[in-house]
């Protein structure tokens, strides 16, 4: 009985210094980043375009992973502005 109240008051204590170190990395960061990874050409794929811009228009640092192919169109927004 006591070893099962000690097994989970220390995995109740482990669970709160988990999530007191990643709140802690998040306010530290500026910006949260994301790779978006492309089995194919980038720009041929709309969605995955989108996507890209979603991520950027809310603050994401985006790193695109893709096959050489086309260049970027200017179209496509650069952010920050």
């Amino acid at each position: 009985m006591i070893s099962t109240i000690f097994a989970l008051l220390l995995g109740a204590i482990s669970i709160l210094f988990l999530f007191l170190q990643f709140r802690s990395t998040l306010s530290t960061r500026s910006r949260q980043s994301v790779a978006l990874i492309v089995l194919g050409d980038f720009t041929r794929s709309p969605r995955m375009m989108y996507h890209a811009q979603s991520f950027l228009r809310n603050g994401f640092e985006l790193n695109i992973i893709a096959y050489r192919g086309t260049l970027v169109p200017p179209s496509f927004p650069s952010f920050p502005p």
